[in-house]
């Protein structure tokens, strides 16, 4: 959860939070007791732990669907929100929907007012156009994940200045760097198109990014540029492209600039380290 300002003069503070509530089904861990894991147990753990934080957004990553419309909504009342699931919720019959996760965003109800928002899912966006993937097995992995992005444009009520807050899920195979590199190519791309229609709006892009401080993904975007003999542009020593990558948008992670990025935000049986941020633009500090 970080605090940040708006840079005009009224520098209005805003607290964020991004959270990655684990779907029950991937909340498997040997050090962990298993009743602790429970979804009726630890919903409300989670909720008291929202509440702890008082946030005036939050963004929440593997928030299954009916979690989603029969607990949260609910119980953060003093909110409105917006909800996607995953792309492979088509899959399942009505009935099983609700255990299909996705992201969602929280907004306080009297500190801000929903002007629109767009949700995407990364492959779709590539079938639709080119992304610069050319090697094959690189393209069926990008093009088999349904990760997806969730974009709301908010006015601040007490200033009416606009804001964009972001948030996504990235694939989380740490194996795959160039994939959340090109997932992370797309957001920006949409972003960019977003950001036509309200020019110079401040942006917060909150999420796991399943990638580590060192990963192509975090250099591409803090420095705006990735050239192209950097290691996620190549696929088992095959090159996926032959361009530089470069976008207009100007990234801080608000714990990198500040306090330096935490030792870890996940920890399993077999990992422990940082995956996810929150990043805003030059407009806001």
């Amino acid at each position: 959860i970080v605090d940040i300002k708006t840079i005009p003069e009224n520098k209005e503070k805003l607290s964020v939070l991004t959270y990655n509530i684990l779907a029950p089904g991937l909340a498997k861990f040997g050090y962990c007791d298993p009743k602790f894991l429970e979804w009726q147990y630890r919903k409300y753990k989670i909720l008291e732990q929202i509440k702890l934080y008082n946030a005036d957004i939050m963004c929440f990553q593997e928030m299954q669907s009916g979690a989603y419309t029969d607990f949260f909504t609910p119980s953060l009342h003093e909110f409105d929100s917006i909800f996607q699931t995953k792309g492979r919720v088509g899959k399942f019959l009505q009935k099983e929907q609700f255990n299909v996760d996705g992201c969602s965003i929280f907004f306080r109800k009297n500190k801000f007012d929903l002007v629109e928002y767009e949700a995407f899912e990364y492959r779709q966006i590539a079938a639709k156009r080119d992304v610069g993937i050319v090697h094959p097995k690189f393209a069926s992995i990008f093009n088999f994940r349904d990760d997806i992005a969730l974009v709301c444009i908010l006015r601040i009520k007490e200033t009416q200045e606009l804001i964009c807050v972001v948030n996504t899920h990235l694939y989380w195979d740490p194996r795959f760097d160039g994939i959340k590199l090109w997932q992370g190519k797309v957001l920006l791309e949409e972003l960019d198109r977003i950001e036509q229609r309200y020019l110079g709006v401040p942006i917060i892009l909150c999420g796991d990014f399943n990638s580590i401080p060192s990963s192509s993904l975090y250099s591409y975007l803090q420095k705006g540029t990735l050239e192209n003999n950097d290691k996620g542009l190549f696929f088992d020593d095959v090159k996926v492209t032959m361009n530089t990558l470069k976008h207009k948008f100007k990234l801080n992670s608000v714990y990198g600039i500040t306090i330096g990025e935490p030792d870890f935000t996940n920890i399993t049986d077999t990992y422990k380290g940082t995956l996810d941020y929150v990043w805003i633009s030059e407009h806001l500090e």
